[in-house]
């Protein structure tokens, strides 16, 4: 039993140091973006906008080891010192278990991935699609405590534990191997701007080739007697294997594949933050806001995954598969066979307890079901930060390979070609683990557990995994000439050029090429062959006689501004039509002399005359004769004396030639305009009919001055103010009466004060009087247009101000009518 044990927990847990937990595949690369291939393992949509066009997996190779019941010393591979490899004959002195009734667990698992590949297609690669292929090897131990692994290792003689109760609840152990082909298909769901979105699916074809389990609802012992392994033990003991084992080598047959198929699938999102997405739009072969495919550009990503996820793979049972029912007092468990020999175990067990057979004839082992969690920031350039999480998804309860919880935090260095990961990771087994991944070109090797290497004495958990592939990475598209024009369709790559003749130059920016161009070194037009004509004249500079200026063709390329066919080099008058005769100049009225020297350019007429026309023949020109047609006088400007109002002013000069007036007045009546006999230029009022003794207006009453006067007289104010006092009321009454009976009366109010305080102040003062009598007499009934009020303050005093008579004098407001 000793042999058995020990070698069984040296598989499990030690000697495999070339196997690994699923749980820790490519533990490192998790959230690399170079990983490739190897993301379809654990986020299948991590292969989907990635930095590769295609990569293909040779062979990759991946094993661990990882348990909570017990450790190894370092000193069972390595003497003292670094490095110095010398594996010992003898494990058990260098094996130690916990000391506690502690349900504990361990597992194992060795996985090699065969040719696999991943590419990505599309317009804007937005898709990818990856075939892989894997075979897979686990061993599981949960509800074994470090008191039963140390009875175990002892042969069950341990004085320590003797009488001592040992309870395993829910003991399992199991071991199976599968393979699996699959095929992922993932796209791009969302690119706006700052967010980016993937997802993938990964349909898998599993097969089951091997497995076997032992397992117990709960085994209870108690040695009695630890000198000859002698113990109580009380257990439901379940054995199971599938049916391609051979008794008589004691391995599973190669040829024969002992488990059913089954469908399993992988779901995968990626979830990116880019907040300077804009930095990765480029120009390149005509194409404006192309994405780069060459780099990363997130922030951060966050990505959740979940794999495994199927039906479980079934397997016959073999014939060495047993459903026990042990109770016993006094049962020798020293002397039990080693379990990897099923049929003298079984055997052994049959003779002591009976062959029940089994219950069932087939049984179920569960896929590894798993939540994969991950978080990835981009520090700066190729340094980046990961944290994953990995949680494993099966019913322990039933026969399954799967794995503890496992935590990471890699920090990494990463390019396409190159990069260095140090993942520092925790497990359900509160081991903390410190790591090393090299991936240099083709080749990727490392470890998660480095600890043993470097002297941890102790040892709980190794691994290492190593990887073969060929990558072909996105590349930007080479531009040597920076032109925008990628080499590849570049038809000039040595020279800069321009986008629309793709990468060919066109040194003068004119639109034609160099080299379709005769004039490659100055701007010109299509139509002549690419060479200028500056003037835009029809003619090109190297024919144009003026090649600034454009022209007609038959001037060969000169201008001849008006059109008169003289060029305007030989144009006396350029800019205005002409005859050659006259050198381009302007002969307007044809009269023989050009305009220039014309002073009738318009009127055709005698050069003596300068060129202007008399037509009367009386020696005044027409444009100075007012009467072009009649002769007349140089005094009339040309024209005869007339006078047909007969008021001694001639027409000419008469304003009213038929009317007679006054000379004074232009031959001009004067008007009365209101009829009253005594015309408007005497008349002191011209639209009030009036007394011509009185200059033409109406002679006002007696009885209206003594009103006026009383009204002046009797008109008081509040000292200061405009406030005009009661005693003055009746006399304005009166004097609103009388404008009311005279609809023609004007009256006009003036304001004056003394001189006393500020000027501005007395003009507001008297201001505010005379519009203070006007608004008494408006509101008893004088329309407000009937009023001219004027307001003088100081300015014109009628007696002198030094004192206090003369001062009382000044203060007044004189009301005096008028009319129109």
């Amino acid at each position: 039993m000793r042999r058995l044990y020990s070698l069984f927990l040296f598989f499990l847990i030690f000697c495999s140091t070339i196997s690994i937990s699923k749980a820790q595949q490519f533990l490192s690369l998790r959230g690399s973006n170079y990983a490739g291939i190897y993301n379809v393992y654990y986020n299948p949509a991590e292969i989907v906008d990635s930095r590769y066009t295609f990569d293909f997996n040779l062979v990759s190779f991946s094993g661990s080891f990882t348990n909570d019941f017990g450790t190894l010393n370092r000193n069972y591979f390595f003497d003292k010192g670094f490095l110095k490899l010398n594996v010992k004959d003898e494990i058990d002195p260098y094996l130690s278990f916990a000391d506690d009734n502690k349900m504990r667990s361990g597992l194992g698992n060795t996985t090699v991935f065969g040719p696999s590949f991943m590419f990505t297609f599309g317009k804007k690669r937005q898709y990818s699609f990856g075939l892989f292929t894997k075979a897979n090897a686990f061993v599981n131990v949960d509800g074994v405590s470090g008191e039963f692994s140390t009875l175990a290792q002892d042969d069950f003689k341990n004085d320590a534990l003797q009488g001592k109760p040992i309870v395993l609840n829910n003991f399992q152990t199991s071991a199976i191997g599968y393979g699996e082909i699959g095929a992922t298909f993932g796209r791009v769901l969302l690119n706006k701007e700052k967010n980016f979105l993937k997802g993938a699916v990964s349909v898998k074809y599993v097969r089951g080739y091997a497995s076997a389990y032992i397992n117990s609802k709960q085994i209870s012992m108690q040695v009695n007697d630890p000198e000859n392994g002698i113990a109580k033990i009380t257990t439901d003991l379940s054995i199971g294997h599938s049916n391609n084992f051979d008794p008589n080598t004691g391995d599973f047959q190669s040829d024969k594949i002992g488990g059913s198929a089954s469908a399993a699938f992988d779901l995968g999102l990626v979830y990116e933050f880019r907040p300077k997405y804009r930095n990765f739009y480029y120009e390149m072969d005509q194409v404006k806001n192309r994405v780069r495919q060459d780099v990363n550009k997130y922030m951060f990503k966050a990505a959740i995954s979940v794999t495994d996820i199927g039906g479980p793979l079934k397997f016959e049972k073999g014939n060495f598969s047993r459903d026990y029912k042990i109770n016993r007092d006094n049962y020798d468990m020293s002397g039990l066979p080693d379990p990897t020999d099923l049929k003298e175990f079984t055997d052994y067990l049959d003779a002591d307890f009976g062959n029940s057979g089994v219950k069932e004839k087939n049984y179920k082992f569960s896929l590894p079901t798993a939540l994969n969690a991950n978080f990835d920031y981009h520090v700066w350039r190729g340094i980046y930060l990961n944290a994953n999480a990995y949680v494993p998804m099966n019913d322990k309860s039933k026969v399954s390979a799967h794995y503890v919880n496992m935590y990471s935090f890699t920090p990494r260095v990463e390019t396409g070609h190159f990069g260095v990961y140090l993942p520092v990771t925790y497990s359900g087994h509160q081991d903390l683990n410190m790591g090393f991944t090299l991936r240099m070109g083709t080749f990727m090797i490392g470890t998660n557990t480095i600890a043993p290497v470097f002297g941890k004495e102790d040892i709980k958990a190794a691994d290492i995994h190593f990887g073969v592939r060929i990558p072909v990475l996105k590349k930007h598209p080479r531009d040597r000439d920076n032109d925008l024009i990628s080499d590849r369709k570049d038809k000039c790559k040595k020279v800069p050029g321009e986008v629309q003749f793709w990468g060919c130059p066109d040194t003068d920016k004119d639109g034609i090429q160099d080299k379709e161009d005769k004039c490659p070194e100055v701007a010109g037009k299509a139509e002549f062959g690419g060479c200028p004509d500056t003037d835009n004249d029809g003619i090109q500079d190297s024919e144009d006689k003026c090649p600034t200026v454009a022209g007609k063709a038959e001037f060969g390329g000169c201008p001849d501004t008006d059109n008169d066919g003289v060029v305007d080099s030989e144009d006396k008058c350029p800019e205005i039509a002409g005859k050659k005769e006259f050198g381009g100049c302007p002969d307007t009225d044809n009269d023989g002399i050009i305009d220039s020297e014309d002073k009738c350019p318009d009127l055709a007429g005698p050069k003596e005359l300068g060129g202007c026309p008399d037509t009367d023949g009386d020696g005044i020109v027409d444009p100075q004769d007012k009467c072009p047609n009649e002769k007349g006088l140089p005094e009339l400007n040309g024209c005869p004396l007339r006078d047909a109002d007969g008021d001694g002013v001639k027409d000419e000069v008469d304003a009213c030639p038929s009317v007679a007036g006054p000379v004074e007045n232009k031959g001009c009546p004067y008007p009365d305009t209101d009829g009253d006999g005594v015309l408007d230029k005497d008349d002191q009022c011209p639209i009030t009919p009036g007394d011509p003794a009185n200059h033409g207006c109406p002679v006002i009453k007696e009885e209206t001055k003594m009103i006026l006067e009383k009204a002046f007289d009797n008109l008081e104010f509040t000292t200061g103010n405009a406030i005009i006092k009661k005693v003055s009321f009746a006399s304005l009454t009166d004097l609103a009466s009388i404008m009311k009976e005279n609809p023609e009366y004007i009256l006009k109010i003036e304001g004056h004060t003394d001189n006393v305080g500020k000027r501005a102040t007395n003009m507001l003062l008297s201001k505010n009087r005379a519009n203070a009598v006007k608004n008494y007499l408006v509101k008893k009934g004088v329309a407000a247009n009937r009023f001219k009020v004027n307001s003088f303050g100081p300015d014109k005093p009628i007696a002198d101000n030094a004192t206090a008579e003369g001062r009382q004098q000044n203060r007044r407001v004189e009301m005096t009518v008028i009319f129109k």
